[in-house]
C-alpha cells in the first residue's frame, strides 16, 4: 500500500462535513465496488483535496457535484485517486511455483487461458508471463495467453510502458534481469524496460470488475490478488459469482495472502495456500 505524505497544513484549508466524507463513501463504492470504512476519512481528504485545490474548487461539496456530472475524466480522476497500487515482481512466489507446474502439467489441446484482474503496474503479469517463458524453455508444447486487466487507466498505461526503476528487480536472480530485462542508457539510466518478447505475451484492457463483462469462457486460471480487500463481504461473493461464470470445472482461482473467499462458499474449493480451485 502506497504511504500517503501529507502537508500538515492541508487539514485547515477546507471544511470537511461528515456528511461530505459519507457521500465520498458512497460515490467510491458506486464506482470501485471498494467499501472504505469511517477511518479512512483523513486518507479521503488527503487524496481529494489536492484535486480540489488544483481544480481552484471551494471545497468538497464543489468538488462532490463536479464528479456527480458524470463527466468521463472527473470520474477517471476520481477513481485513480482512490485505488492503492502497491505490488512487486514474483510477490508471494509460491504461486509462481504453482503456475509453472501447472503449465508443465497441463494436457490442454489449446493455449491456456490465464487473467490478471487487477493489473496495477504490471508486475503481476509479467512475472506471469516470465514464468510462462521459462516453463516453454522446459517444454517447448507449453501455450498460454495471458489478458491483463485494471480499472484504473494511468496505471495500465504504465504498465503497457513495461519501464521501471532498476531498484524495482534488485530481487530477482542474475539470470532473470539478463533473460527478462533491458538496461536504460542515457537519460534512461537506472531504468529497466521489459523486452518485447515478455510484453508481447500480453493483452492489457481497462476493466471496472464492478461493471457487467463478457470474457471468455474457459479462464484456466484468475489471479485476482489483493484486490478483494477492498471490497466488502457482499461485493466480494458478487465477484466471485462473476469468476465462476467463466471457469469450468478444474480450473484455478489465486487471491492475495490475507483474502480468502469464504467457507460458505461452493463454487471452489481450496487445493494450496490460497489458491482455490472451481468445482
Amino acid at each position: 500500500m502506497n504511504m500517503i505524505s501529507r502537508n500538515p497544513n492541508e487539514d485547515f484549508q477546507y471544511s470537511y462535513s461528515d456528511k461530505e466524507f459519507s457521500r465520498i463513501i458512497e460515490l467510491v463504492n458506486q464506482w470501485t465496488g471498494i467499501h472504505l470504512s469511517r477511518e479512512k476519512k483523513p486518507l479521503t481528504y488527503s487524496r481529494y483535496s489536492k484535486i480540489i485545490r488544483r481544480r481552484q474548487l471551494h471545497g468538497f461539496a464543489d468538488y462532490i457535484a463536479l464528479v456527480e456530472e458524470g463527466d468521463d475524466e472527473v470520474t477517471r480522476e476520481f477513481i485513480n485517486s482512490i485505488t492503492t497500487n502497491f505490488t512487486s515482481f514474483y510477490r508471494e512466489d509460491h504461486h509462481f511455483t504453482f503456475l509453472q507446474n501447472y503449465l508443465l502439467s497441463s494436457t490442454n489441446k489449446r493455449p491456456v487461458k490465464i487473467w490478471s484482474a487487477g493489473c496495477s503496474t504490471g508486475e503481476e503479469p509479467y512475472t506471469i508471463a516470465m514464468t510462462i517463458k521459462e516453463a516453454q524453455r522446459r517444454d517447448r508444447s507449453v501455450d498460454a495467453c495471458l489478458l491483463a486487466t485494471d480499472l484504473d487507466r494511468d496505471v495500465l498505461a504504465r504498465a503497457e510502458a513495461g519501464v521501471y526503476a532498476a531498484d524495482r528487480i534488485e530481487g530477482l536472480t542474475k539470470e532473470r534481469k539478463t533473460s527478462f530485462f533491458l538496461k536504460g542508457c542515457g537519460n534512461k539510466l537506472g531504468m529497466v524496460r521489459i523486452k518485447p518478447e515478455i510484453r508481447n505475451l500480453i493483452d492489457f484492457a481497462q476493466l471496472n470488475l464492478m461493471d457487467s463483462w463478457s470474457l471468455p469462457h474457459n479462464m484456466d486460471i484468475i489471479f485476482c490478488r489483493n484486490v478483494m480487500i477492498y471490497f466488502n463481504k457482499a461485493t466480494q461473493k458478487m465477484l466471485i459469482d462473476k469468476f465462476a461464470k467463466v471457469q469450468s470445472v478444474g480450473s484455478k482461482l489465486v487471491i492475495g495472502h490475507s483474502e480468502n473467499i469464504g467457507i460458505e462458499n461452493s463454487q471452489y474449493k481450496l487445493i494450496g495456500k490460497t489458491i482455490y480451485e472451481r468445482v
